[in-house]
């Protein structure tokens, strides 16, 4: 598919598994009627725009930086857009009872140990989870004598840092339309707003995800001098780090294939 000759169907078709995605997060809906609204609903809106990627488009071509401008919002739009992102991301503070939840306990856990005796184990638990939560927890339990701020505050770190990385991905990568649709999908969706809320090593996942795909296009964008060693060295230490933050280290090596 010609991403120029479809550059009006790229944001309907975002704008289409956006509403899917609100649709099954609905918690008024009963279990089954949600995921089959997922299944089928992604199903549909990738098979739409397969077809449309087949059919031929009349009219002029333009080309894909010809394409950036098309569309632009205010500035205030984009303000509001990240304002809303951040604001949600927060809600752990002060919105949601200050308890462990779900495997959080073990990073509580894990945290307190490092109190009483610090070590560098890279693996904690039965379930094999790497260390850089533990550790971010252990280091804020140590200095603010507070397990919910330590469990809670790298949380909202990572949530907002992926959130932004996402954002500065987008408005590289893509229109200013798709940029703010995809934008608006990170902030508002309700599968990276509970996905980023929990205090489990897999928030560090579509971080990670991010920046490879970043460090990734800068490393390939042509240079008078070519890349540079310097830009495949800091791809390459960024995708190592890959397997300090998932327990499922297949996962973690296919992303970095």
């Amino acid at each position: 598919m010609n991403f120029a000759d479809h550059r009006r169907d790229i944001p309907l078709f975002f704008s289409l598994l956006f509403m899917v995605h609100l649709l099954a997060s609905l918690p008024f809906l009963p279990l089954a009627v949600r995921q089959s609204l997922w299944m089928g609903g992604t199903g549909v809106v990738f098979l739409w725009m397969m077809k449309r990627g087949r059919d031929p488009v009349r009219g002029e071509s333009h080309s894909l930086l010809e394409t950036k401008s098309l569309d632009s919002y205010p500035s205030w739009a984009w303000a509001l857009l990240l304002a809303v992102g951040l604001f949600l991301r927060s809600l752990r503070f002060w919105a949601f009872p200050r308890w462990p939840l779900l495997d959080e306990a073990s990073i509580v856990q894990g945290a307190l140990e490092l109190n009483r005796h610090w070590d560098w184990k890279f693996f904690y638990t039965e379930g094999q989870i790497p260390p850089l939560l533990i550790w971010a927890a252990g280091i804020l339990l140590k200095v603010f004598q507070d397990s919910f701020f330590a469990v809670e505050f790298p949380t909202f770190l990572v949530s907002s840092l992926t959130f932004l990385a996402g954002f500065w991905a987008a408005r590289r990568l893509f229109s200013e339309k798709m940029a703010f649709i995809s934008t608006a999908f990170l902030a508002l969706s309700f599968w990276p707003l509970y996905l980023q809320g929990f205090a489990l090593q897999a928030i560090w996942l579509p971080l990670w995800e991010i920046g490879v795909f970043l460090l990734l296009v800068q490393t390939l964008e042509e240079s008078p001098k070519g890349p540079g060693w310097t830009r495949f060295y800091f791809l390459g230490a960024w995708a190592g780090l890959g397997y300090w933050t998932y327990t499922s280290w297949p996962v973690v090596a296919v992303g970095a294939l």
